[in-house]
């Protein structure tokens, strides 16, 4: 016996579903390790903002960002980034970070609500967003390396 498809409204409760488990399950998180040339690694666990529309959200509306934690902006391909902070009410520090995982550039304590453009000073694929003074903390600076590392 053949069975009747699905209506509309069947097909519109599953996607609710689907989207709604998404949602739960929260944005795909990666382990960023930043290896300094002297001093120990530093951890950050980051959302990844590898989506158009994720990386031109960001930390928008973020009122606090735990220490330890970021944004990874993963823009698939070394190219001319430009960063700004807009609607982020967080100070943050912006490590512009190469293909190959060597950071480039840091940007130290950006200035929350501020439209100033934050460009890189040459071609990356990621720049990973922390609290404002991590990286001074953790001692690194241009030419040191980052790893990253898919969690579950």
């Amino acid at each position: 016996m053949r069975q009747p498809r699905p209506g509309a409204a069947s097909v519109a409760a599953i996607v609710v579903v689907l989207m709604t488990a998404r949602v739960a399950a929260g944005p795909e998180r990666v382990a960023v390790t930043l290896i300094p040339h002297t001093g120990s690694p530093v951890v950050i666990t980051a959302e990844l903002a590898a989506t158009p529309r994720a990386r031109q959200q960001g930390l928008m509306w973020r009122r606090e960002l735990a220490a330890g934690t970021g944004m990874l902006f993963d823009f698939g391909a070394p190219q001319p980034v430009a960063m700004w902070m807009q609607e982020t009410y967080v100070a943050l520090d912006m490590l512009f970070i190469a293909d190959d995982g060597r950071i480039v550039d840091i940007r130290a304590d950006r200035r929350p609500l501020s439209t100033t453009l934050e460009e890189s000073a040459s071609a990356v694929r990621y720049v990973l967003e922390i609290n404002a003074g991590e990286a001074a903390r953790g001692g690194l600076r241009p030419g040191d390396t980052a790893s990253l590392r898919a969690l579950p």
